[in-house]
């Protein structure tokens, strides 16, 4: 029975079906035998015996088979025994037993965080226990049900904030309200927990993996052997799930990511993120699909929804690791003594909880017994160690985070190309991981070290793979509807952001940039030409998708745009392993062109979450594709070259290259107005002049080729004149043919070069135009009187003068650095 969740109906959850009889019975066995307020402790202690038996394999101590069995059939015990209340739980609440139509949609089951305070406080200490299993699992059962509790746990967190934003009303940027909440004390603890962050982590990469697989063997028309579940009642459904999917992505074109999710490339990234989650074991259960759906529990048409699941998760404990310490704070410091009381009780709560033991009352503090100095004082002790045990708990969690980063993007990048657009679910659960890895790279820019090695690690990936396949759902027909049409709304948007994050000021990384749009256009000589030349196929095809993408709202170039990635689909669906390339650098250049005017438009008006690109980021990503293209002249040049001698059918390159320098020339004209200021006037400066800097390189090329084919032109009419009187007959046919051929070339580079020139020079005297308007309003800035201080004598005065003249200094540094 698929029951759609209270918050977001992409996100469905198929559960067995029982009657509402059988759920009461076994609510109520769970609440008379108080099995729930002893489990907390049960599942400490045991993940506390875990980990010391793991500490004495690491020592290579002996140990008792016959006990550490024993001890893992306990834990996997406590895990399906938490999971299986927590399915089924009965609880009532406010949330739960609202009359709103969404709400009554959900199981009671999906609540189980917050309907029950001793199923909250059983969380943390489950999650250890999950985590202690998956770190040296010694049977399949043990890693399912691991896996299991973390797919639970991770529903739970999903539909807390989902119900938590549509109570409050607050959008995904205030999606932070229960942490404020003294009564979420649990949950605060829960997403502070370097735990939860592991276990998502290593559901993610097996589900991703196991989606691949899926796909994969689905496209290739076999039988299914990783649909078929060895779990006698998840057997029928994944096999007739897997025989839907092969019906709704068949097609060729959609195949090869998912084959390389699942191949070598794929299946090393999933590996090395469960090998920064630290379970290293589980990597064993990835090495074929059979392996991997004997740990599947879940149908096979649930593991889309559990991918999607589990990214909008991880986006919301990063957007909460920010908020953690000022909500602490808040609820800890507030004036208010009944505010003060609830804080230091909910805190002791969760901390007693943490170690094992529920306490269901809070613990007395000084306000409460007044007169006793001694209680008062231990009682401030205790909330200084409670705080500093959060503190530690949250720097532990981010120090988990930081190097689980790079495999969890690269994880996130294959969940976004996994399946075509069979449906709008399909779409807006890829679109969730997109989202998910652009919020993952704005944290990540928060830290130059770690942001250079992430651009670096996924840039191929984004450029040769991501792009591509976000263009197929652009083009897709089955994307014509209204809400589609929002969802792929949505993917520009977020595509135009990550291609601006991909792009920094390091010199050396944009021209590896550069030289990857330059060399785009090749083919691949030979399948020994190794990870180059597969990289340069990819290239071409990631180009071709990036400029149908992004030429989306632009009518008059979407037909070159569809065919070109049409032929771009056709021949990467041909040959999976060596395909030619089809497509141009002028694609990959439409892309960045058009991320920039995304930057300049600010927001999309139909949709109801107003997403703005800080168009400061893309000014300044605007002076770093101006810089790239000046300081990589020599790439530009052999790009004109190559580009001027194709046919004009094939030369889209000169075009989007001059949109995309004219697009960063518009930026330095929003700087003319307030060019006074020595900061924007640096800016305006450094885009124009790198802007009329490219326009020479490409004005230069332009007439070097004009010369060289005026040469051989005049050459051959040369050695046809002087050679007419010896020969006859068939030689002077040819000569003649050459003659006329070299004539024709030079006559239509004639009309095309011609016009390119035409082009370029009308940018290079726009930039002269930005620049003396630019120096036009600082020569009237500082020709007006300098506003003087009201009882600030000669000393504030000169001041004001001082300031007034800074933009003639920084005016002067502008023109040495366009002469030199």
């Amino acid at each position: 029975m698929a029951v759609v969740s209270a918050a977001d109906s992409h996100i469905i959850r198929t559960r067995p079906f029982f009657d509402s009889r059988t759920q009461a019975e076994a609510a109520a066995a769970v609440g008379a035998t108080e099995l729930l307020a002893a489990l907390p402790a049960a599942c400490a202690s045991t993940a506390a015996m875990l980990e010391q038996q793991q500490q004495q394999q690491q020592q290579q101590q002996p140990a008792d088979p016959q006990l550490a069995s024993a001890l893992m059939d306990l834990a996997v015990a406590q895990l399906m025994l938490l999971e299986i209340v927590a399915r089924f739980w009965l609880g009532s609440s406010p949330t739960s037993s609202s009359s709103s139509s969404s709400s009554s949609s959900t199981f009671a089951g999906d609540k189980w965080l917050s309907c029950s305070g001793l199923l909250s406080s059983s969380a943390l200490p489950a999650a250890k226990l999950a985590a202690a299993v998956l770190a040296s699992p010694s049977s399949r059962d043990d890693v399912c049900w691991a896996i299991e509790y973390a797919v639970e746990l991770g529903w739970g967190v999903y539909v807390e904030r989902r119900n938590w934003r549509r109570i409050s009303g607050a959008s995904d940027a205030a999606g932070q309200a229960p942490l404020a909440d003294a009564t979420t004390r649990p949950m605060l603890q829960l997403l502070q927990s370097s735990e939860l962050l592991r276990l998502l982590a290593a559901a993610h990469a097996v589900h991703v993996q196991h989606l691949a697989c899926l796909l994969c063997s689905s496209g290739s028309g076999g039988s299914n052997s990783s649909s078929s579940s060895s779990r006698g009642s998840s057997s029928g459904s994944s096999s007739g799930s897997s025989r839907r999917r092969r019906g709704e992505t068949g097609d060729g074109a959609q195949q090869q990511p998912a084959a390389w999710t699942s191949g070598p490339t794929g299946s090393s990234a999933t590996s090395q993120l469960l090998q920064a989650a630290g379970f290293p074991h589980v990597q064993r259960w990835l090495a074929s699909p059979a392996n991997l759906a004997a740990i599947m529990i879940r149908p096979a048409d649930e593991i889309e929804q559990i991918v999607g699941m589990t990214s909008d998760v991880l986006s919301h404990i990063w957007e909460s690791t920010r908020v953690l310490p000022c909500s602490a704070h808040n609820s800890n410091g507030s004036s208010s003594s009944s505010s003060s009381s609830s804080s230091s009780s909910s805190s002791s709560s969760s901390s007693s909880s943490s170690s094992g033991h529920y306490n269901d009352r809070p613990e007395p503090t000084s306000s409460s017994m007044p007169g006793h100095q001694s209680s008062s004082s231990s009682a401030q002790q205790q909330q200084q160690q409670q705080q500093q045990q959060q503190q530690q708990q949250q720097q532990h969690a981010q120090h988990s985070l930081e190097s689980m980063l790079q495999p969890w993007a690269l994880v996130l990048v294959q969940s976004v190309l996994l399946g075509g657009l069979p449906n709008l679910s399909s779409a807006q659960c890829k679109l969730q991981s997109l989202y998910t890895l652009v919020a993952l790279l704005e944290i990540c820019c928060e830290e130059s070290g770690q942001w250079m090695a992430m651009q670096q690690h996924l840039l191929q990936p984004v450029l040769l793979q991501l792009l591509p396949h976000v263009q197929q759902l652009l083009t897709d027909p089955r994307s014509s509807t209204a809400e589609r049409s929002r969802v792929s709304s949505c993917f520009e948007l977020h595509c135009a952001r990550l291609l601006m994050m991909m792009t920094n000021k390091d010199a050396e990384y944009m021209a590896g940039l550069f030289t990857m749009i330059a060399t785009s256009g090749g083919s691949s000589s030979s399948a020994s030409a190794g990870s180059s030349s597969a990289s340069s196929n990819n290239s071409s095809s990631s180009s071709s998708s990036s400029s149908s993408a992004s030429n989306s709202t632009n009518s008059s170039r979407a037909s070159a745009g569809s065919s070109s990635a049409s032929s771009s689909s056709s021949s990467s669906s041909s040959s999976s392993s060596s395909a030619s390339n089809s497509s141009s650098p002028g694609l990959l250049l439409s892309a960045f062109e058009a991320a920039l005017r995304h930057g300049r438009e600010g927001h999309m008006p139909h949709m109801s979450l107003e997403i703005i690109v800080d168009r400061s980021l893309a000014a300044r990503q605007a002076s770093h594709l101006a810089r790239m293209l000046a300081e990589g002249r020599a790439s530009l040049q052999q790009l004109v070259n190559r580009s001027l001698g194709q046919p004009q059918s094939e030369r889209p390159v000169l075009d989007q290259l001059f949109a995309l320098e004219v697009t960063s020339l518009k930026y330095a004209w929003c700087y003319v107005a307030a060019a006074h200021e020595p900061h924007m006037l640096h800016s305006l400066f450094s885009i124009a002049g790198r802007v009329m800097f490219s326009s020479c390189s490409v004005l230069t090329a332009v007439m070097e080729q004009a010369c060289r084919i005026s040469s051989v032109s005049s050459n051959s009419g040369t050695i046809s004149s002087s050679s007419g009187q010896a020969v006859t007959g068939s030689q002077q046919q040819a000569s003649q043919a050459e003659l006329a051929a070299a004539a024709a070339a030079a006559a239509a580079f004639a009309a095309v070069g011609g016009g390119a020139a035409a082009q370029w020079v009308a940018l290079l005297s726009r930039c002269l135009f930005v620049m003396a308007s630019a120096l036009e309003a600082v020569v009237c800035h500082v020709q007006q009187p300098p506003t003087p201080t009201p009882g600030g004598g000669e000393a504030a005065d000169a001041d004001a003068t001082q300031q007034q003249l800074l933009p003639l200094s920084a005016l002067r540094e502008m023109i040495l650095f366009l002469v030199w």
